[in-house]
């Protein structure tokens, strides 16, 4: 982080725009979680940065094969600034791989430098650190459970199937939340998956769903779906 050589009218707008800073509430799920978009950022922190004399500027530039967001927070006034720099390399080649770099280090430098959280999701810690011991709790796949939601085969009905769509530091991405009949609660990035499971639900077909703990203690990780057994038709609900 550098700033310009004095500061002084900067830290005490700074202040002023801080006094109405508060946690957000995420508008788009993500692969860990909850988090803020680019466009709200934006659009909850404009009117109170104007009127607090403040202006954010950004800028890109491309250094051996990263991709550079230059963050600049300035007075109106007087030009004094203070600066930070945030640098990814994407993971694949194109300019939507490129693209989504730029919109994930754009999210994060803003809300670094204006000092923002949210209030729940992946960007704070203890989301991580519950994910963590919920899956040192939990068994790697999810055992058959028997009760009045499952048939004695593990067969289950998919009870819900909503899709969700963004963009992370890998690029764009598809999300199906699934809901069963036992009430596990899973999710998939998986198109294939995600294909069995909304075509399981169309049809009310028994299936058999192999899941696993994920980061997200919220939703188990959803590996498989497949058709239940010969007999599930008369497995009783």
């Amino acid at each position: 982080m550098i700033t310009s050589e004095k500061t002084n009218h900067l830290v005490k707008a700074f202040a002023n725009f801080s006094a109405n800073v508060v946690p957000m509430a995420p508008d788009q799920e993500g692969a860990y979680g909850g988090f803020l978009s680019l466009g709200k950022i934006l659009s909850q922190t404009q009117g109170d940065l104007i009127s607090s004399g403040l202006i954010v500027i950004q800028g890109i530039s491309n250094q051996d094969g990263g991709v550079t967001v230059t963050s600049r927070l300035i007075h109106t006034e007087t030009n004094e600034w203070i600066e930070c720099a945030y640098t990814m390399t994407p993971e694949r080649s194109g300019p939507q791989a490129e693209g989504a770099v730029i919109s994930y280090c754009r999210r994060y430098s803003l809300m670094t430098l204006l000092g923002l959280s949210v209030e729940q999701g992946e960007d704070i810690d203890t989301q991580r650190d519950t994910a963590a011991v919920a899956i040192r709790k939990q068994p790697a796949t999810s055992p058959p459970v028997a009760d009045s939601t499952r048939g004695e085969h593990g067969a289950v009905l998919i009870r819900n199937v909503s899709v969700s769509q963004g963009e992370g530091k890998n690029g764009e991405w598809t999300r199906w939340a699934i809901e069963m009949s036992d009430d596990r609660k899973g999710s998939t990035f998986d198109e294939l998956v995600g294909a069995a499971a909304e075509s399981a639900h169309e049809q009310e077909a028994l299936v058999l769903v192999t899941t696993k703990p994920s980061r997200n203690p919220k939703y188990l990780d959803v590996l498989s779906i497949t058709e239940g057994p010969p007999d599930a038709d008369e497995i009783p609900f």
